[in-house]
């Protein structure tokens, strides 16, 4: 008898501290006992759930799977992973072990053992997303690479057409032609950058000198009866249009930064004003 004391004692202490969740259940899934632990990771106190059935933990969607499962349970399962519902409603990933087991009488019983696999998951969220974003720099730099090349044919050939006109518009064309293609090879670079991870370096630039440049490369895209600085927006304006661009300084305090985005900060900015 003093031994099948010390047993017991021991064998609570080992539940009562463990870190996982162990949760005992009757053949029916009536709960039969829970450890502390339960409520870090589920949110019940071991008295909310005596009693109660194991489906107040298992959410709708997977309920009718748990009970195939315990159904035709025997043995000893491998650990696999499940999703049970939080106190809060919210469903929480966990690993389960289960064992059957019998008592003196031959009732049957399931020992579950859950651990919180939270922030497993959420770090394998995160490497995922790790890996898509280096398959996204390959991918541009991929397109980066075949779009400078076009970029060098593009360039190289409207300087010959250059040397060959005389018609001053049309030399004017040729260059604005010209401009586009540097300004996208500067585009082409900073997606070099990203696909090499390599630091960009910020220069100074005059707002209102690149508004200008656009407006004379879009005017002769676009024609003189829309100036606008894409093209869906052209298509917004069927009969015709005028668009106006502003540009000036602005200082946001705290205030103002607050009531426009909630990442905005303070600070000097140079807001674009369309009408």
């Amino acid at each position: 008898m003093k031994r099948l004391r010390e047993s017991e004692a021991r064998l609570s202490s080992i539940i009562d501290t463990a870190v996982d969740s162990i949760i005992v259940i009757d053949e029916k899934g009536t709960i039969q006992s829970a450890n502390p632990a339960t409520s870090g990771i589920l949110g019940y106190g071991p008295d909310d759930l005596i009693g109660q059935h194991i489906d107040n933990l298992v959410p709708p969607h997977v309920m009718a799977r748990h009970d195939r499962n315990l159904a035709r349970f025997s043995g000893r399962s491998s650990l696999r992973e499940v999703e049970a519902r939080h106190k809060s409603g919210s469903g929480i990933p966990l690993d389960i072990a289960v064992a059957e087991w019998r008592d003196g009488e031959g009732r049957r019983f399931f020992t579950g053992i859950l651990r919180d696999i939270s922030e497993r998951k959420h770090n394998e969220e995160v490497l995922a997303n790790a890996r898509r974003m280096e398959a996204v720099g390959q991918l541009a730099g991929g397109v980066a690479h075949d779009f400078n090349n076009l970029l060098a044919v593009i360039a190289g050939n409207l300087e010959l057409a250059e040397d060959c006109i005389t018609d001053d518009a049309a030399r004017g064309l040729v260059q604005r032609a010209l401009d586009a293609a540097e300004k996208g090879s500067g585009l082409n670079r900073r997606l070099l950058s990203l696909a090499r991870k390599r630091s960009l370096k910020p220069q100074r630039l005059t707002l209102n000198s690149r508004v200008e440049e656009t407006a004379r490369l879009l005017a002769s895209i676009l024609g003189d009866h829309i100036l606008n600085i894409a093209a869906n927006a052209r298509d917004a304006m069927p009969n015709g249009g005028r668009m106006t661009i502003a540009t000036s300084n602005v200082t946001l305090d705290a205030a103002l930064a607050a009531g426009l985005h909630q990442d905005a900060r303070p600070g000097e900015y140079v807001p674009c004003n369309r009408r």
